[in-house]
């Protein structure tokens, strides 16, 4: 007897559930991210997966079939997670923010962009879990860094930022706890001279760090930052890649590749540290779609022509 077509969508509903089920069960995902990617609600994903869904089924269905087709091509063409590779910029980050931590001292890192600051940064946080770790964006104000430095310590962020300030200093105080705000260069003039209060007050390390202008920010035009700069005692420079961590890198990403490469790599990625993770990316992609075992600088040529900003 053939299927009617109201037959065939249950049939192909019910394969999606299914799908999904095993998807979750495979990946350790929760079912509130699935909800989130495909742009529904927990609810509406959880009466779904059990039958009981009274809205338009379908159009959940085709959500959660897109979400699905995609993770897997994601997983298809993911490249080797060859863990964190400890450059040069890597080690010196990591000694830097011991140093800030230990010593409890204001600290100043700067380096160009795609150095890996920010890898290196949340590194140290994740193995020092009392450390705070806040990341600046543009237009970020003294009241919103209050408001986050609240946020992580549990702290009430209602009233004045004065009030924020005194509350901050009194959980601080004598901890010994570290502040790293990365891409500090984004930080106004109020912003970091209440940190600096933050530093004489509760006395906990603070490490600024940021772009090569960040420097310049924290001098002042006109000796306006005069305070804070008196207090930096631990500047430091984070460089581009050597030869050692392009070789190092590639070893961790690919089972084999030619001896020009790691050259061939530095001219084209300039040794910055992220152009060559972008570069390394595609260069992965090309060699799975062409059933290639090692890296050559065919291959690198290839890749490199992906990526506009590496011409």
């Amino acid at each position: 007897m053939e299927q009617t077509q109201e037959q065939e969508t249950e049939q192909a509903i019910s394969k999606v559930i299914a799908d999904l089920m095993d998807y979750m069960e495979r990946t350790g995902t929760t079912q509130s991210r699935v909800a989130k990617a495909c742009g529904i609600s927990s609810a509406t994903l959880s009466y779904f997966t059990k039958g009981n869904y009274g809205g338009d089924v379908g159009s959940v269905a085709d959500k959660v079939r897109d979400f699905l087709e995609i993770e897997a091509t994601r997983a298809a063409t993911k490249c080797k997670d060859g863990g964190i590779v400890r450059t040069s910029a890597f080690g010196t980050i990591q000694k830097f923010c011991g140093l800030v931590l230990t010593h409890k001292v204001v600290g100043l890192l700067t380096g160009d962009a795609g150095v890996g600051k920010t890898t290196a940064l949340k590194a140290f946080s994740k193995d020092h879990p009392s450390v705070i770790l806040i990341e600046a964006d543009h237009g970020y104000t003294a009241r919103a860094l209050f408001d986050e430095l609240c946020a992580h310590l549990a702290l009430d962020d209602r009233g004045s930022l004065h009030q924020k300030l005194v509350r901050v200093v009194e959980k601080l105080d004598g901890s010994g706890r570290m502040i790293i705000i990365d891409e500090a260069e984004h930080l106004p003039y109020r912003a970091l001279e209440l940190i600096r209060r933050v530093y004489d007050k509760a006395g906990v390390g603070i490490a600024l760090c940021g772009m090569p202008r960040l420097e310049k920010n924290v001098q002042g035009d006109r000796e306006h930052y005069a305070q804070l700069n008196s207090r930096v005692s631990a500047p430091c420079r984070a460089r581009l890649l050597t030869d050692g961590d392009i070789k190092a890198y590639l070893e961790s990403r690919f089972s084999g590749y030619d001896s020009g490469c790691v050259a061939e790599c530095a001219r084209m990625c300039r040794r910055n540290f992220r152009l060559l993770s972008h570069l390394v990316h595609w260069s992965v992609e090309i060699m799975r779609k062409n059933a290639l075992s090692s890296l050559d600088n065919d291959v690198l040529a290839q890749a490199s022509e992906m990526l506009a900003v590496a011409r």
